[in-house]
């Protein structure tokens, strides 16, 4: 019975659901779009009472072997006789009721019943009355027809079902042969019209119409209907064949958002270009990170649609859209879509962003044995998360390491461009963490790019909230994206390496400046040698004639043109050789010219400069390659250019600081020699070979010292301008320029000088003092002219202003101290014709502390003689500039200006000047504590700045000072703070001096403690104790052990009578409280007589804080020979000189030498019978993967075999060389026990804790079972390990070896069903009950899901 069969049918996919999840996916998966239609057709279209009524039910459809159906009717119209089932049907099922009637059909074979249709019953009614035809399909019974009006069934798929009623079965007929009339008719004039030719848009169109037509064929009515649903997709279908000019909407540009919409869009593969649809993004953002924006353009007309989401358009065509960076989801769709045609494209834009760990690792490819493909596959990394691949082969496989942490699963999942799973890959592992090798089902390529994602659900937890980590569910997401490109093709264009074009040009880096020094590029192919591979090379000859002087920051550029398909990689360069991308023009910038050198030795127009470029064309296959190399060599010119920023400079004289002492730097000058090399500007202005000349000292004056940064200190004197001249010349070359200085008041000094005349005005109207006529109008006139300078810029912006209106207001500034100084002289009074001996009888301070106030230090009488001979002594007063109670908080030093103000009715003679003097005050001391954390001893001690003083409180610190140094050196050392150049001497008191101390007394030991000062000024500071540094804190030990001085020694001269000395001179190199100190080494000799032998001792060859300086020695050259200079240790240097002279022979000792790996041994020259060291010998191992050599001649063995050493040294004549043969021996393997390490290729777990029962047998008697099983795999290949591996679509669940233990003659690990357990479980027999019983089951399952198939057909 079919109710019988239907429950065999429960009871099996009730097993399968439980038992074996891979078998119900096919098992109970529902018609995926086919479908039936069922119809119950009368025989007439009407009846009188009495006669016999046929209804026959028909299938249309698609295949299928059993069907059922339930129907309710009249009982006063109709009344069932009998039914009948149709021809190779049986009828298991059939329930005739007063008013409706059920029933089931099935065959023993699939029936088709195409467009025709299946009978599958007729039954037969009796008419009652005439004329009424009240059959319906209505809901089944849940036993037969799961509560459906009908059912039809294709093996153990349900399909889609859709039943009717015809009135008349002819009619009915009839139609349906005009529908299939119509279709074919419709489908012939398409494919016709598809086989002659058309567009991929006509064709789009075409078959959307062939559809569209079907489908309004099928739901016609009637005949007529039929034919106008023809008609029209006939229509349509012409209409389309027509227009060849349809095409899909594309995207026309695309812009970088985050560039200035540059064209030229960085980290995307591939580039950007209207045809291709698939781009993926490379740059590293987290997870929900800030998303990429771009800028999109298309034709008129189009829709845009970005993730789901409408974008608007702008008139222009263009759109904004960004490109997130999510957590669950990798692709995002940009749809475009024509609005006339309904055509639409789809771009998909791939993000990947980070935040998730683990997973995977090691991700390859391999063909399809598994196996490393060698050249076949090109690889090259855009990032972490994207990989492209260059593959000449179709099939292939993925193969990456998975990991899972202790007691922990990991899925990994291998998905398409589609986002469907491929594969999945699980890595599970049990108390330890286990690490496993897993490769993928073969994968069929398509020819072009193929996408992959490899990805693993992991946890994202770089967001925080309160304080915590927010755990966020995120894939970790690898892009596999592979070029297949068919072997076989012979399109030259595939493999073509050649660009149409490449061309250097110069330009400024402005965008009007113009392109200079153009050359097209012309290569000559090189073949491979020994040392470069094969290549085409190009050499371009520049000079600073062919650029643009009037642009001094300038940029060499380099235009590619490539075919279609080709990619280049750009690399090299001047200024610093590194990976080029292209900028907004496509262009690559490969050299920089900068206007100076800077601070940091940049390259400039006039200075001699060679690089190189490597450029590396990819054909269109992505497996063929050439390499070009470009190597330009600029020659330079004797030049000294100031930069324009240099050429005119401003430095401003301020109210509250008339005078004060400012830094010109210098650095960035330019000097080149007449080579084109570049020349120190700091050192050359230290050293003199620079010198700058003032023209005008009045203005600024300068002490004549240069600061270490290639700067000079000037005090502003006065409002000015002068030239400033700067001279190179070093004896050989002679260069010259100039720079143009403006010292400028700043307003406020307007302002300052406003108040000091409204001063005088004020005490003129109050009596105080009396002036001529007319005096004090003049003075007012002054005033009003400068308070309307002052209202013009008082609120300007100096950035925004000129030279011609600085000067506007210095000239405000000078008129008005002008028109005071007349005043001043058009008092009524006596007149002062001199003031004898001024300044030098007055005891005038150059520097006061910052305490001191000018009543302290001002005379405060003055000798004068009047215009009638007289000599007086006046009670005088001061005026000081700038106010002297204003900066009594100032920390840095201040000079002020002090005025003689003369009592009432006394006024200086015309031409005599009012006394002045300049005192500089010091600042304010700093107010600094003393702490654990800033306290340090001195840096010669042992550790230097990275010892704390109170850390010695328990041990004391080391100095080592060399014999001969006096105590008072020692004494001299003070503790410090600070850090880098910012260190600081603190005030110090030695509270404990040995007094055995003895300088010369090598090995002795002394030990000092001191302490540092507080309380007191010290270097116009003053120091506190902080509280919580106690006093048992505060004293420092420092141990003090004198050692043997360094020296200089020379090597490799011969003791002959008219070598017996040599000259060496040289540069010391100093640490002074951070500072780095130079000084030139006076010549001195080293002589045979003292054994060739120079001590370092003396005062002036130790630091000036003790601290080791360092020395660069420069030797003096004597015929024959040449010589070189390296250190020996504890501050020591050797001189070593080496004799060139005409080598006869060559030999190495010894000639034979056997090492064990990892060794190594020393080969000695010898000429003759001599030892001998040779200038210019060159060292060679003919095979460096079993020995290497070094420029010694020191041997260092790698790995077991021979190999030949050889020494050679030119000569007049040629060269001469001597060999040493090399036999390398296993190392002592010290003891045995397998498995000590992992085989590259080979899967490895945490503990080596699994081992596949029917694979791996277990490990052999008496051996320690650790041997990994696929030992014997070869390196490169990868096989199938994939402890669960899920395929999609296929009913079959694989599992395979998860590389566990097991003895050397472990499985081959092919692929097949296994069952793994852990070590724990190893003891159990293979045969043990668990593992049968899950055997069994699956058998059962099986054997359960036959038996219901079996008798499904009807077989035994």
């Amino acid at each position: 019975m079919r109710y019988k069969e239907t429950i065999k049918r429960g009871i099996s996919l009730l097993l399968v659901l439980v038992l074996a999840v891979s078998l119900i996916v096919p098992a109970a998966a529902v018609d995926g779009g086919r479908g039936a239609e069922m119809v119950a057709a009368f025989d007439k279209t009407s009846y009188s009472a009495g006669e016999t009524v046929t209804v026959t039910f028909m299938v249309y459809g698609t295949d299928f072997d059993a069907a059922g159906f339930h129907v309710t009717y009249d009982q006063s119209s109709l009344k069932y006789q009998s039914v009948q089932a149709g021809s190779g049907f049986t009828m298991p099922v059939c329930k005739a009721q007063e008013s409706a009637l059920e029933l089931m059909v099935e065959s023993d074979s699939a029936q088709q019943p195409a467009s025709i249709g299946t009978v599958i019953a007729k039954v037969t009614f009796n008419a009652v009355t005439g004329g009424a035809k009240t059959l319906t399909f209505t809901s089944g019974s849940a036993a037969y027809l799961e509560r459906k009006n009908a059912v039809v069934y294709n093996g153990y798929q349900a399909l889609n079902v859709t039943a009717g009623v015809a009135v008349d079965a002819a009619a009915d007929a009839a139609l349906r042969q005009a529908k299939a009339d119509a279709v074919a008719q419709l489908e012939t004039d398409i494919n016709g019209k598809l086989e002659a030719g058309v567009t991929v848009a006509q064709r789009e169109l075409l078959l959307r119409y062939l559809q569209s037509g079907r489908a309004a064929i099928h739901n016609a009515a009637t005949q007529e209907a039929v034919k106008e649903a023809l008609d029209k997709a006939l229509a349509q279908a012409v209409k389309i064949a027509a227009e060849t000019t349809l095409e899909f909407p594309k995207l026309t540009a695309l812009y970088d958002a985050e560039n200035n919409d540059s064209t030229t869009i960085g980290n995307m593969y591939p580039s950007f270009s209207p045809d291709a649809t698939a781009y993926f993004l490379y740059s590293s953002r987290p997870i929900n990170g800030i998303p990429r924006s771009f800028k999109g353009a298309t034709t008129s007309g189009v829709t845009v649609v970005f993730n789901g989401d409408e974008v608007s358009v702008a008139v222009d065509g263009t759109f904004a859209f960004a490109v997130p960076f999510q957590a669950m989801e990798n692709c995002n769709t940009l749809m475009l879509t024509d609005k006339n045609t309904g055509l639409s494209t789809t771009y998909a834009f791939y993000s990947f962003g980070y935040g998730v760990s683990g997973g995977f690792s090691n991700v390859k490819v391999y063909d399809e044995e598994g196996n490393a493909p060698g050249d076949k596959i090109q690889e090259a990394s855009l990032s972490g998360s994207i990989t492209r691949f260059s593959s000449n082969i179709d099939k292939v496989r993925i193969g990456f390491d998975g990991s899972a942490a202790a007691n922990e699963e990991r899925l990994v999942e291998l998905v398409d461009g589609n986002g469907r799973v491929l594969q999945s890959f699980i890595s599970a592992s049990g108390d330890k963490p286990v690490s496993q090798t897993f490769l993928s089902d073969v994968i069929q390529l398509k020819e072009g790019l193929n996408c992959l994602l490899l990805r693993y659900q992991g946890v994202d937890k770089s967001k925080w909230e309160d304080g915590k980590p927010v755990e966020t569910p995120a894939y970790k997401t690898k892009a596999l994206v592979i070029n297949y490109v068919d072997p076989n093709n012979d399109d030259p264009a595939l493999i073509d390496t050649v660009p149409e074009k490449m061309e250097l040009f110069v330009k400024g880096v402005q965008d009007s400046a113009p392109a200079t020094a153009l050359q097209e590029l012309t290569f000559q192919r090189k073949e491979k040698t020994e040392t470069t591979p094969a290549r085409y090379e190009s050499t371009v000859e520049l000079s600073p004639d062919d650029f643009d002087l009037n642009y001094p920051d300038q940029m060499m550029h380099l235009r590619i043109a490539l075919k279609e398909g080709q990619e280049v990689a750009v690399t090299g360069g001047n200024d610093m050789a590194q990976p080029r991308t292209p900028m907004k023009d496509g262009t690559y910038p490969i050299a920089n010219y900068y206007e100076s050198f800077g601070s940091t030795n940049k390259p400039t127009v006039m200075k001699k400069d060679a690089f190189t470029v490597t450029i590396t064309v990819t054909a269109k296959d992505g497996i063929h390659k050439d390499t070009y190399f470009i190597t330009v060599n600029k020659s330079g010119r004797a030049a000294l250019v100031v930069p324009k920023i240099y050429q005119s400079r401003e430095l401003l004289i301020v109210a509250d600081r008339p005078i004060r002492n400012v830094l010109l730097p210098f650095d960035a000058v330019s000097i080149t020699d007449a080579e084109g090399l570049p020349v120190n500007t700091a050192r050359a202005l230290e050293d003199g070979t620079l010198k700058i000349q003032i023209t005008d000292p009045a203005v600024v004056s300068w002490d004549g010292e240069a600061r270490n940064s290639g700067s000079i200190a000037v005090d502003l004197l006065k409002q000015g301008k002068t030239d400033i001249k700067l001279v190179y010349d070093d004896g050989a070359l002679h260069l010259d320029g100039t720079t143009v200085l403006y010292v400028n008041y700043k307003i406020n000094v307007l302002a300052d000088a406003r108040s000091d005349a409204a001063d005088l005005w004020t005490d003129a109207k109050n009596g105080k003092r009396e002036y001529e006529d007319g005096a004090v109008d003049a003075l007012k006139d002054a005033i009003q002219a400068a308070n309307t300078v002052y209202d013009k810029y008082k609120d300007k912006d100096r950035r925004l202003m000129s030279q011609t209106q600085f000067d506007e207001i210095n000239d405000a500034v000078n008129d008005l101290r002008e028109a005071i100084k007349t005043f001043q002289y058009k008092e009524i009074g006596v007149r002062i014709v001199e003031f004898p001996s001024w300044p030098e009888d007055y005891d005038l301070p150059e520097e006061v502390d910052h305490e001191t106030r000018p009543k302290d230090f001002v005379p405060k009488q003055i000798d004068v003689i009047t215009a009638a001979g007289e000599r007086l002594t006046l009670d005088v007063t001061w005026k000081c500039s700038p106010n002297y109670s204003d900066h009594d908080g100032q920390i840095s030093d201040l000079k002020y200006t002090l005025t003689l103000v003369l009592p009432t009715g006394y006024v200086p003679a015309e031409g005599v000047d009012f006394p002045t003097f300049i005192v500089n005050r010091m600042g304010k001391p700093f107010e600094n504590l003393l702490t654990p954390d800033n306290v340090w001893l001195p840096e010669a001690v042992d550790g230097g700045r990275a010892r704390k003083a109170v850390k010695t409180a328990e041990t004391p610190a080391i100095l080592r000072v060399y014999r001969g140094t006096k105590l008072e050196e020692i004494l001299a050392l003070t503790l410090e703070t600070g850090a880098g150049e910012q260190q600081a001497a603190l005030p110090t008191k030695w509270l404990i001096i040995p007094e055995n101390y003895d300088p010369g007394n090598v090995g002795g030991s002394y030990l000092f403690t001191l302490t540092a000062v507080a309380e007191q000024k010290f270097e116009n500071r003053i120091w506190h104790w902080r509280e919580d540094f106690t006093e048992d804190k505060r004293e420092f030990q420092i141990r003090v052990y004198i050692i043997e001085p360094p020296f200089v020694k020379v090597t490799g001269l011969p003791d002959a009578d008219d070598i017996d000395k040599i000259k060496v001179t040289g540069k010391k190199t100093d640490s002074v409280l951070g500072q780095t100190v130079k000084s030139d080494i006076e010549e001195f000799e080293i002589t045979a007589a003292k054994g060739w032998k120079k001590d370092l001792e003396g005062a002036e060859w130790r630091g000036q804080r003790l601290c080791k300086p360092e020395y660069e020695f420069d030797a003096e050259d004597i015929e024959g020979y040449t010589w070189e200079i390296n250190p020996a240790g504890d501050g020591s240097y050797v001189i070593e000189y080496k004799s060139n002279k005409k080598v006869d022979s060559l030999t190495l000792e010894p000639a034979q030498l056997v090492l064990t790996k990892g060794g190594r041994g020393k080969l000695i020259t010898k000429d003759g019978e001599n030892e001998a060291v040779y200038s210019g010998i060159t060292w060679s191992s003919t095979d460096e993967s079993i020995a290497t050599v070094d420029k010694n001649g020191v041997v260092t063995a790698i790995k077991e075999g021979k190999a030949t050493i050889t020494a050679t040294v030119k000569t007049d004549n040629g060269s001469v060389s001597g060999t040493c043969t090399i036999t390398v021996t296993p190392a002592d393997p010290g003891g045995g026990g397998g498995g000590g390490g992992t085989l590259s290729g080979q899967a490895t777990s945490g503990g080596g804790d699994y081992r596949d029962l029917l694979t791996d047998p277990p490990p052999q008697q008496g051996t320690t079972g650790t041997t990994k099983p696929n030992a014997n795999t070869a390196q490169g290949t990868r096989r199938s390990q994939t402890g669960t591996s899920q395929t999609t679509g296929q009913k079959s669940e694989t599992a395979t070896d998860t590389a566990g233990n097991g003895g050397d003659g472990a499985g081959s690990g092919t692929t097949g069903r296994v069952i793994s357990v852990s070590k724990g479980d190893k003891d159990k027999a293979p045969g043990s009950a668990e593992e049968l019983a899950v055997i069994l089951i699956s058998c059962s399952v099986l054997l359960a899901a036959g038996i219901f198939r079996g008798k499904k057909r009807g077989e035994d």
